[in-house]
């Protein structure tokens, strides 16, 4: 696995969450809080857009802090990820590249 296919994943597993979350027949904490809103059409819009992005920025954030361009808990370094093979995933940089293009 290299950075990209690890940020791929990443950006997948968002997609994923997000869909199950707006599935109504999944019994979730969040659609059961969705359904208290009890929003028109124009808002569940507005409200699952508002979703996506405080997602999508929050994985962006994670990755960054990974690869040491930002920082986690007000600490930042760079970390070095592994797969379970022992092979580096990604030297400094290659997971703020590769999330740059994916999650813009």
């Amino acid at each position: 696995m290299n950075a990209r296919e690890f940020v791929s994943l990443w950006k997948e597993e968002i997609n994923t969450s997000l869909s199950q979350y707006q599935d109504t027949n999944q019994e979730s904490l969040v659609q059961a809080l969705y359904q208290k809103l009890n929003l028109t059409t124009e808002q569940e819009k507005t409200f699952w857009e508002a979703a996506e992005v405080m997602l999508n920025d929050t994985a962006y954030t994670f990755l960054m802090a990974l690869d040491g361009c930002a920082q986690l808990g007000g600490n930042q370094q760079t970390y070095k990820i592994f797969g379970e093979d022992g092979n580096l995933i990604s030297d400094c940089g290659d997971i703020e590249a590769a999330a740059g293009d994916l999650f813009e």
